[in-house]
């Protein structure tokens, strides 16, 4: 029974030794490699190459080109941080006769959702100093004591700033360049709601009598500068009336 034993022990040994595949050092060949970025065409440095079989390998250098040792049915895996595993069949390396084939890496890519990030602090400059709203006034128009007009216990705390803020020709001249400068601002806003093409789609009126009701209107408008189209329709409609009572005859024109 002992020797039936053994008799099998030794036939199964010798089964696997011819199934198991023998390697000799003069069948390894040299691998060498040059991997890029599949997108970018960067290199691929410092990327690890492993060999599974014998469980080692190398690292590609800062070019990204590495070379190593393996076997013609040996398969190499490919590791580097930011891009896909990636297998070099050996076999295949060999049927492209090149001393350094070029292999593009994959890289991976993360989808993110859109963060929105609000915060109510005010911003801090270099120096950790919060930062105040900007002025809207050119620094060239703003006044030499008060960035506003002073309140009147400025006579009291600040008497000599105060008495320049009022009597000073410069300070004066300025305010008035900063209200003309306000004053075309509001007017050009409020021309997106009153002009010449709005009045005349609202009476009729054109040529010299459209410009002479314009002016008429000019005159008498009385809105604010942030008066709505409802507002100015009904107030030309208003002056309209007016104004046909009093220089144009009634059988002269129609609403």
């Amino acid at each position: 029974m002992q020797r039936l034993i053994l008799f099998f022990a030794l036939l199964l040994i010798s089964v696997s030794q011819v199934k198991a595949q023998v390697y000799f050092p003069e069948d390894m060949k040299q691998v060498s490699g040059k991997l890029i970025d599949a997108e970018s065409g960067d290199i691929v440095p410092y990327a690890h190459i492993i060999n599974q079989r014998v469980h080692g390998g190398t690292i590609s250098d800062k070019n990204g080109i590495f070379s190593l040792q393996a076997d013609p049915s040996d398969t190499l895996t490919v590791n580097a941080m930011g891009f896909t595993t990636m297998k070099i069949i050996v076999a295949d390396y060999l049927k492209k006769n090149k001393q350094l084939v070029v292999y593009k890496m994959k890289p991976i890519r993360y989808l993110v959702g859109e963060v929105e990030v609000t915060g109510k602090n005010q911003k801090l400059d270099l120096y950790g100093v919060p930062q105040g709203n900007k002025s809207k006034v050119p620094i060239e128009l703003r006044s030499d004591d008060f960035k506003e007009k002073p309140h009147w216990t400025s006579a009291i705390f600040s008497p000599l700033s105060f008495l320049h803020y009022k009597l000073s020709r410069n300070e004066k001249n300025k305010r008035k360049a900063m209200a003309a400068i306000i004053t075309e601002q509001q007017w050009d806003k409020f021309k997106l709601v009153y002009n010449r093409d709005i009045v005349h789609n609202i009476t009729g009126l054109d040529g010299d009598t459209l410009d002479d009701f314009m002016v008429y209107c000019n005159v008498h408008m009385n809105l604010y500068y942030s008066a709505t189209s409802l507002e100015v329709d009904q107030r030309v409609r208003e002056l309209f009336k007016q104004y046909k009572a009093e220089k144009i005859p009634n059988d002269s024109i129609s609403n």
